[in-house]
């Protein structure tokens, strides 16, 4: 039984011995100088370097898609004027905000037929606008209808 005791006694002074010179070495038991010993302007440009590196490397592999959602958006909120071309018949067409707001009837020169909810109306070709969802004009479905019905009163 003494034995047990001296062998615990003398286990307990070489931990206690051992934690003064371990915590002296670099995280991870690598050696190397004690914290705060070290070259810190190396060691951040160091961190710089990698964490460029890695910025890069997510940007290239597309991994978040918050960034990627936000791109869809700011090319989704870029519409281009519409080709002549690209106003046919029976397309969909929507207003500035999106919302669904007629079709193309028919062609008829430089100016579409446009059918929608209260009726019909000649849209110029060059009003239209498009996007990747398809043809869309520069006005709500408010302020469109409020022209129509201006336009229909003969004002």
């Amino acid at each position: 039984m003494i034995k047990l005791r001296y062998f615990a006694l003398v286990a307990g002074v070489t931990v206690g011995l051992a934690a003064p010179a371990a915590a002296q070495t670099a995280p991870g038991g690598q050696g190397g100088a004690a914290p705060g010993t070290g070259n810190g302007a190396a060691t951040a440009s160091a961190n710089r370097e990698e964490n460029a590196s890695y910025n890069s490397v997510i940007g290239k592999v597309g991994s978040n898609p918050v960034a990627r959602e936000k791109a869809r958006q700011v090319a989704k909120a870029k519409p281009v004027p519409a080709a002549a071309s690209d106003v046919v018949a029976g397309a969909a067409v929507r207003d500035s905000k999106g919302v669904a707001l007629g079709k193309i009837e028919s062609i008829d020169g430089d100016s579409a037929v446009l059918d929608f909810a209260t009726g019909k109306i000649r849209f110029p070709l060059i009003g239209f606008g498009k996007d990747q969802d398809g043809l869309l004009i520069n006005l709500t479905t408010k302020d469109f209808l409020a022209l129509v019905a201006k336009a229909q009163a003969g004002g």
